[in-house]
């Protein structure tokens, strides 16, 4: 496993990648503790213990597992990929309905590039509605 490992990292392209995501997890894992602005993290530590305890609890910590406790710090990593990951299911159900997506992605490079730029749009688009959902509902 070591050797495996070393080989990885005299690979310049892999040794890039493979830096490059523990670059990320760490910026995550950082950013996973610093609140979001504006938020009084008291109440929010009150709320989301007695949400734990309640019906909804259920969801909520099964959610907060997903985003690596970010739900429970109320981070600015609090949606996490969600989004993404969102935006890549609606348009992968999508393509199965309408024929220009189906037919973008026979294009080759081009047309790959094309369904990727829809899906990052999709992101920003469902980012943002999630985002003004959470606070709204948690303003109520």
């Amino acid at each position: 496993m070591w050797n495996a490992l070393k080989n990885a990292f005299k690979i310049p392209e892999l040794r890039d990648r493979i830096l490059f995501t523990f670059l990320a997890l760490a910026v995550f894992r950082l950013g996973v503790y610093i609140p979001i602005p504006g938020i009084n993290i008291q109440a929010w530590s009150t709320y989301f213990g007695a949400l734990s305890e309640g019906g909804a609890g259920g969801f909520i910590g099964f959610f907060d597992v997903f985003t690596g406790g970010a739900v429970e710090q109320f981070s600015i990593f609090l949606m996490s990929v969600t989004p993404y990951i969102n935006a890549q299911i609606m348009l992968q159900l999508l393509t199965a309905v309408v024929p220009s997506l189906k037919e973008m992605l026979k294009e080759g490079e081009e047309g790959k590039k094309k369904y990727a730029r829809y899906t990052r749009m999709l992101t920003v688009g469902l980012a943002s509605l999630q985002g003004f959902l959470i606070s709204f509902g948690l303003s109520s």
